[in-house]
């Protein structure tokens, strides 16, 4: 199990970015979900930053959703 966490981490926790979506777009709408999680991984892939850091980053996703629960939607057990 700590050996998938750190083969997942590898990616900087974009593995679990469907999952993230769905979670997102009962909240935000389908819509508003794709482009903000678009828009974050893409920042992801190109910077330095995990994927966590980047989300809670970010004023829409962080008002919708606590820390815990961004880091609960990532956690690849919960997929």
């Amino acid at each position: 199990e700590e050996r998938m966490l750190h083969n997942v981490m590898r990616n900087k926790g974009l593995d679990n970015t469907e999952y993230v979506m769905m979670k997102m777009a009962e909240k935000l709408g389908k819509d508003k979900a794709h482009s903000l999680l678009y828009e974050e991984a893409i920042k992801t892939a190109a910077d330095g930053e995990d994927f966590y850091t980047n989300l809670i980053k970010n004023p829409v996703i962080s008002a919708a959703f606590s820390p815990e629960e961004i880091k609960a939607m990532l956690d690849p057990r919960a997929y």
